[in-house]
């Protein structure tokens, strides 16, 4: 993206890339659970190991996405928050 990004874009782009993120948090605690790094809580069934190699896997592909949407979102608020700072005076 190239220029001023709109307020409707960002609102856009959190409403794309925000919500993943809580459950990609709750898959990776889910996953480290199964791997018995976290010991099973009160109320919850045990989750079962898919052997370490996937788990692993799933744990490399879980953080990379909440890497790559967090970027994502940082980058383009950053982005449209400087452009809010360089609007010359007298225009809104």
């Amino acid at each position: 993206m190239s220029g001023r990004p709109r307020l409707v874009t960002l609102v856009g782009m959190w409403l794309i890339f925000g919500p993943p993120i809580p459950y990609m948090l709750f898959l990776a605690y889910m996953n480290l659970e199964a791997m018995g790094v976290f010991g099973p809580q009160d109320g919850w069934e045990h989750v079962q190991s898919d052997g370490l190699f996937w788990d692993i896997s799933k744990m490399f592909l879980t953080f990379a996405l909440i890497a790559l949407d967090s970027a994502i979102l940082w980058k383009m608020t950053l982005r449209w928050i400087r452009s809010r700072r360089q609007l010359p005076s007298g225009s809104m």
